[in-house]
């Protein structure tokens, strides 16, 4: 009997069923059309003043709170003072989680209104102190709502910080890494997009360098449990199973950022992160599958091709390994599995032609081997919307036509190549590739 290999929707975990139930009470207000230019407490009180929600009435509490503090000081009512203000009152221990609550989600409002370079590096980096110093000390109490918030904030303050000196940016970059494996989906996603942001914004090789450093050891923390996974099989491991043990999730979530931020990492880290997912890619299908082959996929795109020619080998030895094992695993996987074989063969033989040759026959004997090859290529013209075997046989075949031809006009080894080749044919039934 053959096994289904079907994309499940993931069940919703408790700790997203308990971050719907937060975000109901304290939602973070839109902040897309604040201006900096008007007085951002009464822009607060105008549209929100006669709002019945609990979210609202605690914003404008602390707006209005914040902004008496600034008149009493004879302090302008600039975004700029009042995040500086508000970073104050947020420190104090003695706050309550809504009040917490709502000076973040003023805090996320202010922030992005103060003026590119308008807040002093320093003093930058002293507000990302405080602000990962109240995450830490609020992690279990926290709202998801309060907590995406200073997530956000952190992201956007690292932008002031001196992006030269990795001692400025540590911290609040570590911090936006355990975010984007949170297991509460709007915190997670918030984390992702600030850590892809503020990787664009470092110049500096040194911290681009120390932060890739920081990502790869996020990765090597979870390669135990990742190794686990992928040997365990997909018919071994439900949804059910995996959103049980957060655990499991949080592996998912990992290279769920490293697909985002694979374009920013440092070569040297880039080399030891693809060395580690060919560790992780079986003959066989399993839970990480997917999530492998789409952070392979964004290697294949945006890596230099240094990167993927050091480890080209590896790479199509377990490429080629997965697509053998045939209607095992699902079809989509295989001709994901095809095309990086492509991808992989295009990058040797532009850039190690030795290696491209030597790597030509596991290929040939790998498409050769999957019995699914074997159908005939009508059978899949007959249902060309259906993932059915003939594709793969189409996406195989397409890549032994594309190598032999060039093989012929480039190398001398044309002819052991060939060889090989039609012993393939001669095995699987393919016709002649090369006519």
């Amino acid at each position: 009997m053959k096994t289904a290999h079907k994309k499940a929707a993931t069940p919703p975990t408790p700790e997203s069923m308990e971050e719907q139930k937060q975000d109901h009470h304290h939602q973070e207000p839109a902040d897309t059309t604040f201006t900096p230019t008007s007085d951002l407490c009464q822009q607060l009180l105008d549209r929100y003043g006669n709002s019945s929600a609990a979210q609202h009435r605690h914003l404008c509490a602390a707006a209005a709170a914040v902004r008496s503090l600034l008149q009493s000081e004879s302090l302008p009512l600039t975004p700029l003072s009042y995040f500086a203000a508000a970073v104050s009152s947020v420190a104090d221990e003695k706050l309550d989680s809504d009040a917490v609550a709502a000076l973040a989600a003023f805090l996320s409002i202010a922030l992005p209104l103060v003026p590119a370079k308008g807040i002093a590096k320093a003093k930058a980096a002293d507000a990302v102190t405080v602000l990962v110093e109240l995450v830490e000390r609020r992690k279990e109490a926290a709202s998801a709502a309060s907590a995406r918030a200073l997530v956000k904030c952190l992201g956007v303050l690292l932008g002031f910080c001196d992006l030269e000196d990795w001692g400025s940016v540590k911290l609040g970059f570590e911090t936006l890494l355990k975010f984007s494996i949170d297991r509460r989906p709007k915190i997670r996603k918030c984390a992702q997009d600030c850590v892809v942001r503020v990787f664009k914004l470092f110049e500096s090789s040194t911290v681009r360098k120390e932060a890739s450093t920081l990502v790869l050891s996020l990765l090597k923390g979870y390669m135990p449990l990742a190794v686990e996974l992928c040997a365990s099989g997909a018919v071994d491991v439900s949804n059910d199973e995996i959103c049980s043990q957060p655990e499991h999730l949080e592996v998912i979530h990992m290279l769920t950022l490293l697909k985002h931020i694979v374009p920013y990492l440092s070569v040297k880290v880039s080399l030891k992160v693809v060395s580690r997912l060919y560790k992780l890619m079986n003959s066989h299908f399993s839970t990480l599958t997917r999530h492998i082959f789409s952070v392979i996929k964004a290697i294949f795109e945006t890596s230099k091709d240094e990167v993927l020619i050091m480890e080209a080998e590896n790479i199509v030895k377990s490429l080629a390994s997965y697509i053998s094992s045939g209607e095992k695993n699902p079809c989509d996987t295989r001709l994901s599995a095809a095309t990086f074989l492509k991808s992989a063969l295009d990058k040797l033989q532009t850039g190690e032609a030795s290696k491209w040759i030597s790597s030509l026959p596991l290929v040939f004997t790998s498409i050769a081997e999957s019995h699914v090859l074997k159908h005939r290529v009508k059978n899949s013209r007959a249902e060309p919307k259906r993932c059915g075997k003939g594709w793969l046989y189409l996406a195989g075949s397409d890549v032994l036509k594309h190598r032999v031809k060039h093989s012929r006009a480039d190398f001398p080894g044309y002819c052991v190549l060939k060889h090989s080749v039609e012993h393939s044919r001669a095995q699987s039934g393919f016709r002649r590739l090369d006519a």
